[in-house]
Parts: structure tokens; sequence; C-alpha cells
């Protein structure tokens, strides 16, 4: 299993729905910021079909405690 999304994947989108105004924005793209969300959730429904998932994100999260600490040794 990968986790990028192939370059043609609208291409690939268009066998997977039978929407004429999806099949539309997966051919010419968005024109506006509505459509241009749209296909951001078109492109979300391919990553679950495809099994596609994205990685994790890195922990950067930290406290007080520990940065104060460091502060004193240095």
């Amino acid at each position: 299993m990968t986790s990028e999304v192939p370059d043609n994947w609208r291409e690939e989108m268009i066998d997977f729905t039978s929407d004429p105004s999806e099949i539309k924005l997966l051919r010419e793209g968005p024109t506006s910021w509505t459509q241009s969300v749209r296909l951001g959730i078109i492109k979300s429904r391919y990553k679950k079909i495809m099994g596609i998932k994205d990685p994790e994100p890195v922990d950067c999260q930290s406290n007080f405690k520990e940065w104060n600490e460091q502060t004193k040794s240095l």
C-alpha cells in the first residue's frame, strides 16, 4: 500500500463515478473555490477507494517543564 496519489488520479476516478458534474470537474478541473473544495472531496474518496493512507503527522508536542530543564543545562 502506497501513500502517494498518482498524477493521473483524476482520469482513474472517472471510472468510479457516474455523476456527470463530477466527470466534468475531473476532466476540466475547477474554475472556482467551491469546485476546488469539491475536487478535494472527490480526491479523498479516491484515496479511500484505492486504500491510500496519509502518513501519521510528526509528534511536535513538548511541555514547559522539558523546555525549562533543557535551558538549565545550557
